[in-house]
């Protein structure tokens, strides 16, 4: 019963509807425009808050959210332009927060030296150098002076000690005169008549005898004696050392800051003009490479042997004697006396008599000495407390 009222009742309505050319679809999808109350309106505000909510995301928010609202309620409207709105700025945000930031930290160059910062090695202490020890250091530093490139060309030297002396022979006695007869020069250059005097015994008499005019005596001539070299004697060498000839390529200041100007390993050091940025490190070392690539061996003053196998030794000097004249023929009667060292002699002067019959010599002391030969050079040659200083340049 209530089947067949509710399909006339369909009918009816049918039949109605079709009586005012009316269209059913068409009045269903226009009941929400029609409508008087929020029940038909909430049908299209859904549906086109739907609409408009998914433009505006689209879109970008703004557009997308007032679209929403015009084509179908203010509900839907306003839903899809927060959610677009939202999402967007969100987006938007998000991606441009963090490519900025990505941007912004490759970008700004860390630590290099073209803006003034050095990335100090593990290992390495930053320091100032200079190759002028008179440069005073920056402020707040300790100052370390050092050298480099010690040259020990002339350093070493052979030399030699006497350890024995010679000794003077007794003979020959060597003659020489001339025959200046004003004694003006006196030049002695003519052999003896007898060119030597033996010296055989304590008295001897192979001397020249002298006279009154030819042959002329001893006081109108000039003469000399020289003895012979002294003989013997021994001399040691060794290596002689003069410390004040070592010479240094370079004599270099480092001046190490107190306090690191560094982060961790990033240093930006500010020491002023005629000061090098570098980096030191104890021993000799290998540069760690760019920007410090320029390197300096240095240390404290240089040490060093001398040998002493190349040097050889010969004893040289000389005699001198005294040489006593005397008038008769068994050392005897008048008697003269004279140095003989070679010097010659004016007789005027240095002979009391113009003949000599027999003479006696005592011998003297030798002036000796040795004279060094071969070459010494320097060995162990050593810097103390070396390091390794590298620079920028």
């Amino acid at each position: 019963m209530r089947l067949f009222t509710a399909l006339a009742t369909g009918t009816a309505i049918s039949v109605l509807v079709a009586a005012c050319g009316l269209d059913e679809q068409g009045l269903s999808s226009s009941s929400g425009d029609a409508g008087p109350d929020g029940t038909s309106s909430g049908s299209g505000g859904s549906s086109g808050g739907s609409s408009g909510g998914s433009s505006g995301g689209s879109s970008g928010g703004s557009s997308g959210g007032s679209s929403g609202g015009s084509s179908g309620g203010s509900s839907g409207g306003s839903s899809g332009g927060s959610s677009g709105g939202s999402s967007g700025g969100s987006s938007g945000g998000s991606s441009g927060g963090s490519s900025g930031g990505s941007s912004g930290g490759s970008d700004g160059g860390g630590c290099t030296v073209a803006n003034g910062c050095y990335v100090v090695p593990t290992g390495w202490t930053l320091v100032a150098f200079s190759g002028n020890q008179n440069t005073a250091c920056p402020g707040q530093s300790t100052q370390d002076d050092v050298y480099e490139g010690p040259n020990t060309s002339s350093v070493c030297s052979c030399a030699c000690a006497l350890a024995t002396p010679p000794t003077c022979p007794a003979g020959p006695i060597n003659v020489k005169y001339d025959e200046n007869f004003n004694h003006s020069p006196l030049s002695c250059n003519m052999t003896g008549s007898p060119a030597q005097m033996k010296n055989a015994a304590a008295c001897n008499t192979d001397l020249y005898g002298g006279g009154g005019g030819l042959p002329p005596g001893y006081e109108s001539l000039d003469l000399s004696y020289t003895p012979a070299p002294p003989t013997g004697g021994m001399c040691t060498p060794r290596a002689n050392t003069t410390a004040g000839n070592l010479t240094y390529a370079a004599q270099d200041r480092i001046c190490t800051p107190n306090t690191e100007p560094c982060t961790g390993s990033d240093c930006t050091p500010s020491f002023g003009s005629g000061w090098g940025v570098c980096i030191s490190n104890s021993g000799s070392q290998s540069c760690p490479g760019t920007p410090f690539t320029v390197q300096h061996i240095v240390g404290g003053a240089a040490t060093f042997t001398c040998s002493s196998n190349s040097c050889g030794c010969q004893v040289t000097g000389t005699c001198a004697g005294t040489l006593t004249l005397y008038t008769n023929n068994n050392c005897t009667g008048t008697e003269q006396t004279v140095t003989a060292d070679g010097a010659c002699l004016n007789g005027s002067t240095a002979f009391n008599s113009n003949t000599y019959g027999s003479y006696a010599y005592a011998t003297g002391t030798p002036q000796a000495s040795c004279n060094p030969s071969g070459t010494s050079t320097a060995q162990n040659v050593a810097l103390s407390n070396v390091q390794t200083v590298c620079c920028t340049q």
